[in-house]
């Protein structure tokens, strides 16, 4: 017996057509993205475009669209597509054959066509264009997709091979990572003559983990408007402007054209899937395509900045040769925040961002004069305060510094007072004239963007201050390292080795660094504990817990107040004590309740200031205790039931008072 062949979708088509008497009629396919993404239920999964294919007859200009197909489905779907929108034109009224030519305009979907085609009398021509049928995708798209799916990326007359060389440069500005040594406050100047007046200003994103690429400004102005309001545009006026973007985006942030033109030619993309877009946001309309000029002064811009040096960027001005569209061309860039004003002829320094947070270590450069006054120049308490008096609030003035380590010591407190590459130029300064400095390779730790490459530099900063300190340091002032100026930079370090372990996972090997804090600072002056409490409980070392908790009772913030609360819980259930530890936390702020028993609350960064009692400290209880407040059996009930007992007291206090 001769088993039956199985029939797929694709043959079943194939047959539907055999069938059909031979007609004359010419019809044109194509197969293409939809407009649509299809977003996986799984929170993991990428999401991905669907193919669609579109079947026209020239003598009816009827339609036929087959069921949509995804590009990983068993093989290549192309073929079966295209047969299913034939056998759904050929079902369309008043059809009834099957044609004699299909024209395409792709290659390979004639490469697949052509043989089982024929072998049902259909033959399949390659032509340059089908105008009827892109009309009809471009509406559909249009109609369903939104601007998006059908805005043209790049002019037509651009080649293929200039849009190829630029996703080289872009995927290679990736691999660089030029946001590690440049922040959006890095305001860049395109001094080489022949850059586009609205391409001349930028800045690199990426150094805030949001958006990888390049941000253009039309002048000096325009970018500091938008440092004055960094909580969005400055005017209308400004929103309405367009302005240009380079960025590497996931494919459902593309122009659909793009996404096509990148698979059809498998164009380079990053290693994470990011694919380089070349826009003009903002203004009146769509943003225009990138015509072939642009778009070469575009790669030459990340080549250049690709094959510039940390030296060069310290020095403020540089220039790179780079080779674009066959020919050598000089681009010279400078960073207007590093040179002096008498180098920019006709432009201004940019102006420091508004209201920044001063840096509290800056204040340890004043309390350092005064221990000199004291130590180097003999005065008296009495003379000191009178010299401050004098000050009317003003630094007080530098005093002569010879050592080197001295000097560096102020070029960091220098870096504090600074934003962006100047900071950073600051630091590795510092490192040149005493390469032990702690704080100046902590300095370039915090301003590292890149997680591993930050650990690094506070591996090396704590390296570096057990090194200035000596061995016999650690015995002398143990206990008291906070009080000995020269000892903050290595206790600096430490604290931000600990924190850098604990946001990689590795919370007992953090534990111990903060242990260590503890022990070389007694009365913990960093806070260490506010960090190191909630960690024990996370690990279920609620005795070494309880023991810092009554170390640090009088001086309790309401994170080591909720802590208690939960660890006397814990230890001892429901009763007096553990209901009396957490009154004393509602007390210290009741804030925090509601977000501890929100299921929704999301975690982020702690804010950066907070009122006792107030909102966002109740916030930062939430953010160090809600994981192990949920992962303790009945810890909720007990907080929810509090709360409902509290409210019952406060309403009969209210009727007494009545």
């Amino acid at each position: 017996m001769t088993a039956r062949p199985v029939m797929t979708t694709s043959s079943l088509d194939l047959e539907r057509l055999r069938r059909l008497p031979a007609g004359r009629d010419v019809w044109q396919l194509a197969v293409g993205f939809g407009p649509h993404w299809i977003v996986p239920n799984e929170s993991d999964g990428e999401p991905e475009l669907p193919l669609i294919a579109i079947c026209r007859s020239k003598a009816r200009d009827t339609l036929g669209m087959g069921a949509p197909g995804l590009p990983g489905q068993s093989g290549d779907p192309i073929a079966p597509l295209a047969f299913g929108a034939m056998s759904d034109l050929a079902g369309e009224p008043g059809c009834g054959a099957r044609p004699a030519v299909v024209e395409v305009t792709d290659p390979a979907l004639h490469a697949e066509l052509v043989a089982p085609l024929a072998g049902i009398g259909i033959t399949v021509e390659l032509v340059e264009q089908a105008v009827e049928l892109d009309e009809v995708v471009a509406a559909m798209r249009a109609e369903l997709g939104g601007p998006m799916a059908t805005l043209l990326a790049f002019a037509p007359a651009v080649p293929l091979e200039r849009i190829a060389s630029f996703a080289e440069a872009a995927v290679a500005f990736h691999d660089a990572a030029p946001w590690n040594q440049l922040c959006d406050l890095d305001l860049v100047y395109v001094e080489s003559p022949g850059a586009p007046a609205d391409m001349r200003w930028f800045v690199v994103l990426g150094a805030m983990g949001l958006e990888l690429g390049m941000g253009f400004f039309h002048d000096m102005a325009d970018f500091e408007a938008l440092q004055e309001a960094p909580d969005g545009p400055p005017s209308e006026a400004w929103a309405r402007k367009a302005r240009w973007s380079f960025t590497l985006d996931p494919p459902q942030d593309l122009p659909l054209t793009q996404y096509e033109l990148w698979q059809r030619h498998r164009l380079p993309r990053t290693d994470e899937g990011r694919f380089p877009l070349l826009l003009a946001l903002g203004g009146k309309g769509l943003p225009r395509p990138v015509d072939e000029a642009r778009l070469d002064f575009t790669e030459a811009l990340l080549r250049a900045i690709i094959a510039t040096t940390e030296d060069e960027l310290d020095s403020g001005r540089w220039s790179k040769r780079v080779r674009v569209a066959g020919r050598e061309q000089t681009i010279t860039l400078s960073l207007p925040t590093l040179l002096a004003e008498e180098t920019l002829p006709g432009l201004s320094r940019v102006k420091p961002r508004r209201n920044a947070p001063l840096d509290r270590r800056v204040m340890e450069r004043e309390m350092a004069k005064i221990g000199r006054m004291i130590s180097e120049q003999g005065m008296s308490i009495a003379e000191v305060n009178a010299r401050i008096a004098s000050s009317r609030g003003k630094p007080l003035a530098e005093l002569p510094r010879i050592d080197p380590r001295e000097q560096a010591q102020d070029l960091c407190y220098d870096a504090l007072e600074v934003e962006g590459r100047l900071r950073i130029k600051r630091a590795r300064q510092a490192l040149r004239l005493w390469p032990d400095c702690a704080d100046a390779l902590l300095l370039l730790g915090e301003e590292m963007p890149d997680p591993a490459r930050a650990r690094a530099f506070f591996e090396q900063a704590l390296a570096a201050g057990a090194r200035a300190l000596g061995p016999e340091a650690f015995v002398e002032y143990r206990g008291r390292f906070w009080g000995v100026f020269e000892m903050r930079p290595y206790m600096r370090a430490r604290a931000a080795v600990a924190g850098a372990l604990w946001a990689e996972g590795e919370i007992d090997q953090a534990i111990e660094h903060w242990f260590a804090l503890l022990e070389l600072d007694a009365e913990d002056h960093q806070g260490t504990r506010e960090m190191l409490i909630p960690r024990l409980l996370e690990r279920g070392r609620d005795e070494d817990a309880q023991m810092l908790i009554a170390r640090f009772r009088e001086h309790a913030s309401a994170v080591v107040r909720y802590a208690e609360a939960l660890v006397t819980f814990r230890m001892q259930g429901k009763g007096a004590e553990s209901t009396a530890a957490l009154a004393a936390a509602v007390r210290a702020n009741a804030h925090a309740v509601k977000h501890l028993l929100d299921p929704e609350f999301v975690p982020g960064e702690l804010p950066a200031s907070f009122r006792f009692g107030g909102e966002a400290e109740g916030r930062i209880v939430a953010l160090s205790l809600q994981q192990t407040w949920q992962a303790t059996p009945g810890a909720e009930d007990w907080l929810r039931e509090h709360r409902r007992e509290a409210k019952k007291a406060r309403e009969k206090a209210r009727k007494g008072r009545r």
